[in-house]
């Protein structure tokens, strides 16, 4: 069966062609209300996607070609709304004429392309659910070849035998496009999840230790190729045990879900900060010398000291922290595991000599 053969050569086009575009697009997905020049960019790449289908189409005997090239209009009207379903249907009916040469019937069926964008487009503006829009389209696309064939095809019961065939075929051809594309998207949303996931922590949203990991040792080694001072701020919450003690833990949950949004609004916007466990957090500085990194400190202290922390049971307390300060300079560069450590050495000094303020250590290294 001919026809068959190529309608599994279409599809087999289709699928691979989604693929590659889905590798390209899945980061840059375009949707309404993009600028125009991504619609339109969309639509011409849907449009070659339409003549690459029509150069393996089946010519039947009247004229009339039988192909797919109605897909990417219906997935540039999904995506980018109708520009983009318009230029796609005007590529398409460019190429249907440099690929078949102009007859009756290739007005006929570029009218329909154009015909088919239009009413795609305002399928898309009006209809809010995806499946129904694909099935909205392709009834309404039936409806459209219909009338077109009454002019390609005069013989009416052949008209009826065609068009019912081509119905057929493109609601097969679409429901397996839309399941293909909706798995796709699915599966890349799930891989943003998971990746996500891996590098932040699960109950503030802040850097996890990985992540922390990962930053620290690239921005130290930036700081050295550059000569620019990076401070390193390790903060731990004053008496949090007895938080969690007197109140429980979904209040002590509650105090550093609130604590890291404070740590986020008051460090810049340039600032890396983590959570590395339990109830210690830390803020990476870079470019920031040792005196304006005792301010940041001094304004996150002030900030955590002033806010009221609100319980899930209403009740709001006062919490404090403890930070410790290591700077590396240009004049006296340090190691990742010196940074850290020194950071410590400050913490358990500001621990130890009161709680609630900034410490420092100085390296002993000339």
């Amino acid at each position: 069966m001919i026809w068959f053969d190529k309608f599994f050569i279409n599809l087999c086009i289709l699928v691979t062609c989604l693929f590659f575009l889905h590798q390209f697009f899945k980061d840059r997905m375009i949707k309404q209300g993009d600028p125009q020049y991504k619609q339109i960019v969309f639509g011409l790449v849907m449009g070659l996607l339409g003549c690459l289908l029509m150069h393996y189409s089946l010519l039947l005997a009247f004229g009339a070609v039988f192909d797919l090239r109605m897909i990417p209009i219906f997935l540039a009207a999904s995506f980018a709304g109708w520009p983009a379903a318009l230029v796609t249907a005007v590529v398409e009916a460019v190429g249907r004429i440099l690929m078949f040469s102009w007859s009756p019937t290739t007005s006929v069926a570029g009218l329909v392309l154009l015909v088919t964008a239009i009413v795609s487009g305002i399928v898309v503006q009006f209809v809010p659910n995806n499946a129904r829009r694909w099935m909205y389209m392709v009834f309404m696309n039936a409806i459209i070849v219909s009338i077109g064939s009454i002019y390609a095809v005069p013989n009416v019961r052949l008209r009826l035998l065609v068009v019912l065939q081509y119905t057929i075929v493109l609601a097969v051809a679409s429901l397996f496009t839309y399941l293909l594309v909706h798995h796709l998207i699915r599966a890349h949303e799930m891989f943003v999840k998971i990746r996500d996931s891996a590098a932040v922590d699960f109950l503030t949203g802040l850097n996890n230790v990985r992540t922390f990991d990962a930053a620290i040792n690239t921005m130290l080694q930036k700081n050295v190729e550059h000569g620019e001072a990076l401070s390193f701020l390790m903060i731990d919450i004053d008496h949090f045990k007895k938080v969690n003690d007197t109140y429980g833990h979904p209040a002590g949950d509650e105090v550093l879900k609130q604590l890291s949004e404070q740590l986020s609004r008051v460090s810049r916007s340039l600032d890396v900060v983590s959570r590395n466990g339990g109830e210690e957090f830390s803020v990476i500085l870079p470019k920031c010398p040792r005196e304006y990194a005792y301010q940041v400190a001094e304004r996150i202290r002030s900030a955590v000291e002033r806010h009221p922390f609100q319980l899930p049971d209403g009740q709001v307390i006062g919490v404090t922290i403890s930070i410790g300060l290591a700077v590396s300079t240009k004049e006296q560069p340090l190691s990742v595991d010196e940074l850290v450590h020194l950071a410590d050495e400050g913490l358990y000094q500001a621990k130890r000599t009161g709680r609630n303020r900034v410490c420092e250590v100085q390296s002993t290294n000339a």
